[in-house]
């Protein structure tokens, strides 16, 4: 089954989890995984490294359009990063993925 993970990185766990916990009761995302991580980048021409946290949302095709503009219109940064990744699932995950996002 055709899938998508969408990686989103946020300033801490609880920006992180007010937005996976939105994503998953809307019906956006079937999971997520979280964890922390250094992050480092360039942003207004210096060399930056924060300390981040970084989802992975597990969601089908047809949601990820929603899944992005649900995550804009509640992450706190000016350009957050949201970076799809097409996947493939097993059929067993996948029917759990449908069943989740269906109810």
């Amino acid at each position: 089954m055709d899938i998508c993970l969408v990686l989103v990185t946020h300033p801490n766990a609880k920006h992180a989890e007010n937005i996976v916990r939105g994503a998953v009761e809307k019906g956006l995302a079937a999971c997520v995984l979280q964890a922390p991580m250094a992050s480092f980048y360039i942003w207004e021409d210096a060399l930056t490294e924060d300390n981040e946290v970084v989802t992975l949302f597990k969601t089908v095709n047809e949601k990820v359009s929603l899944l992005e503009n649900y995550v804009k219109s509640h992450h706190e940064y000016d350009v957050p990063a949201i970076i799809r990744v097409p996947a493939k699932a097993d059929s067993a995950y996948g029917r759990w993925m449908n069943d989740a996002l269906e109810r």
